[in-house]
């Protein structure tokens, strides 16, 4: 958050952008992959320096195509 990152995730059903929400670790909204350690939620985690963090697989924002 303090990078300015405020979307963590896409949800599943509307494809809306989330952030995190309690910031206790009781909601899940900040799920992410630390690479090396799997997902962890994010607030409970410290960041330091060279760590590589990137959103969960599968929470890429929905897509809606033009019809034909």
């Amino acid at each position: 958050l303090a990078a300015g990152v405020t979307c963590f995730r896409y949800s599943p059903v509307t494809g809306s952008a989330r952030a995190p929400y309690c910031m206790i670790g009781n909601c899940y909204e900040c799920l992410v992959e630390i690479v090396g350690h799997g997902s962890v939620q994010s607030c409970l985690v410290e960041a330091v320096e060279g760590m590589r963090v990137r959103m969960m697989p599968g929470s890429a924002p929905r897509t809606t195509h033009a019809a034909d």
